[in-house]
């Protein structure tokens, strides 16, 4: 999951520390995913542009990533384009994901952090993502954090 970048960010520049230790031999490919309705990154990175341009957000279940404008965008589009992709999934399809996530692997996520799921199926429908690659999703944050704002809605 994108919000302000500090995740991706982290693993960019862990990854980057590591292989250059030589304690990994390469940089794997990091993936960003946010929700439609505050996509920032995704779309800068869609039209090629250096910076994201800020957006009005609308409201989303996945709250922790709807960050309008990333303070650190610029180095969160550098590192997209050295090897990484961005997509933007749905409502629908964030729910139906921490829906699935609990029932069939056991896990209990917040919105935010269900928004892996669905991301990679969009990756890996375009062909980004092979569908024999290993991946990693990092999963974020507990259920018990989402669930209050989910049952007023």
């Amino acid at each position: 999951p994108l919000g302000g970048g500090g995740l991706f960010l982290g693993l960019y520049l862990g990854f980057g520390e590591l292989v250059r230790l030589g304690w990994a031999e390469a940089m794997p490919r990091i993936h960003a995913v946010q929700a439609e309705a505050c996509a920032p990154v995704v779309r800068a990175f869609e039209l090629g542009e250096a910076e994201p341009a800020p957006v009005e957000p609308v409201p989303t279940v996945a709250e922790g990533i709807s960050i309008a404008a990333p303070a650190r965008g610029r180095e969160i589009l550098a590192a997209l384009k050295a090897g990484g992709a961005a997509v933007a999934v749905e409502e629908r399809e964030i729910l139906e994901a921490r829906g699935e996530l609990a029932t069939q692997e056991g896990v209990y996520v917040e919105p935010t952090s269900a928004v892996v799921l669905p991301g990679l199926r969009r990756l890996i429908h375009r062909g980004d993502i092979s569908p024999s690659a290993t991946v990693v999703l990092v999963l974020t944050g507990s259920g018990l954090k989402g669930e209050p704002r989910l049952q007023k809605s």
